[in-house]
């Protein structure tokens, strides 16, 4: 069996009679050697399934290329996280509520919003972590006037969960079109790692209403969604959950719960493999 993300070395392995698995989290650009291995590969009764990490793709998948050969499938395998220990609930009392963000801090991935909300409530500390050097020296520059907000920078991998574990709310105020690091918008597409950490970490998420992201989490039961670009919905959602610790406490509570029932690593890879490898 071959899994692999690269359609050019998917079809160069057609010839080894194995079955193959493609895992695509974006469309080939047009006019690729990309974009001709995907078609080829589409009708060749080796591809035996197509993985993809949203249904959103799926969908355009198919606009674009039409639906594979009758023996090949497609899976939807959204992005994951390891589960690791439940952190358990943490005590604001007597202290700002303190909102945590974890990323890049490309256009469209929130930080935009952040620097906005930042202002909204100054009762509160917005911590940021992740960016280029680039980035978090424009970013600092910025906000050099906002004491309650404060970019950490790159901070060791080992040190994400404790650190998010130590915010009372964690948020993902991406826009419509977000950028990455190859460029171009994955807006429609994506399936953001950071989500699933968010879950992991056991504490409430306050994110974009974003149909891919509607996909994995709902509003008011395992997120708070609020209309992206809008800061007065990311400033209520954030004043309602800074008011209410047992909504926070709730939505904690039922994000790490699908977590573990569905998007934990192991889960994922069941998924993609489920009716193959048993069968092979």
């Amino acid at each position: 069996m071959l899994l692999t993300r690269s359609p050019l070395l998917a079809l160069a392995g057609l010839n080894a009679a194995a079955p193959i698995i493609l895992e695509l989290h974006s469309l080939p650009a047009a006019q690729t050697q990309m974009q001709a291995a995907l078609s080829q590969l589409l009708t060749h009764p080796n591809l035996r399934r197509i993985v993809t990490i949203s249904q959103a793709l799926v969908d355009d998948l198919v606009a674009e290329y039409g639906p594979p050969h009758p023996g090949c499938d497609i899976v939807v395998a959204h992005d994951g996280a390891e589960a690791g220990p439940r952190p358990g609930q943490m005590s604001s009392h007597d202290r700002p509520i303190t909102v945590g963000y974890f990323g890049h801090l490309y256009p469209g991935k929130g930080m935009e919003m952040i620097a906005v909300l930042a202002s909204l409530l100054p009762e509160m500390r917005f911590e940021v972590y992740g960016g280029t050097e680039a980035d978090i020296s424009r970013w600092r520059a910025a906000c050099a006037n906002q004491a309650n907000l404060t970019l950490h920078g790159h901070i060791p991998h080992v040190e994400v969960a404790p650190r998010m574990a130590s915010c009372d709310i964690l948020i993902a105020p991406y826009a419509t079109q977000v950028s990455h690091a190859g460029g171009g918008d994955i807006g429609r597409w994506m399936s953001p790692l950071k989500l699933f950490e968010y879950m992991a970490a056991e504490r409430p998420i306050v994110a974009s209403d974003l149909p891919v992201l509607r996909e994995v989490v709902c509003d008011g039961e395992t997120a708070l969604l609020c209309e992206p670009g809008d800061p007065a919905a990311f400033a209520d959602a954030l004043m309602r959950l800074g008011a209410d610790p047992a909504l926070r406490a709730r939505l904690a509570r039922a994000g790490r719960d699908l977590l573990e029932a569905e998007y934990t690593w192991d889960r994922r890879a069941r998924r993609i493999l489920e009716g193959i490898v048993n069968n092979e």
